[in-house]
């Protein structure tokens, strides 16, 4: 578990943090979270759902674990915030139910994320 700090949020799924994350080679500082699935921007409710989630996160560390994936940019992964997954605190914006197993997990042993200065 790693933590960072919440300096921006871009969607209801999506944030920007501090320091960046470096995984296998590829490096960024865009964090998607895994089992968050709110609408995007351009729907009516896609605004509401990214106001929710600043309101929660936004200048606060969060602990990234679990990494599902990464684009070129962008890690896909579990995030807690204050002992909890983010999914947790906006239930209405699940994908699907969270195990606890998922919850407790940690970041699989093929990744190594080392977070830069």
């Amino acid at each position: 578990m790693h933590t960072v700090m919440v300096t921006d949020v871009l969607d209801g799924n999506t944030l920007v943090v501090w320091p960046p994350w470096d995984l296998s080679g590829q490096r960024g500082n865009q964090v998607s979270i895994h089992g968050l699935a709110a609408p995007p921007l351009n729907h009516d409710l896609g605004d509401l759902a990214k106001r929710k989630l600043m309101f929660l996160v936004i200048g606060t560390p969060v602990q990234i674990m679990s990494v599902q994936g990464f684009t070129e940019h962008t890690l896909l992964c579990d995030v807690f915030y204050s002992g909890r997954n983010v999914v947790d605190h906006l239930p209405e914006y699940a994908a699907r139910p969270v195990s606890e197993k998922e919850r407790s997990s940690d970041i699989p042993s093929a990744f190594v994320l080392n977070l830069g200065e």
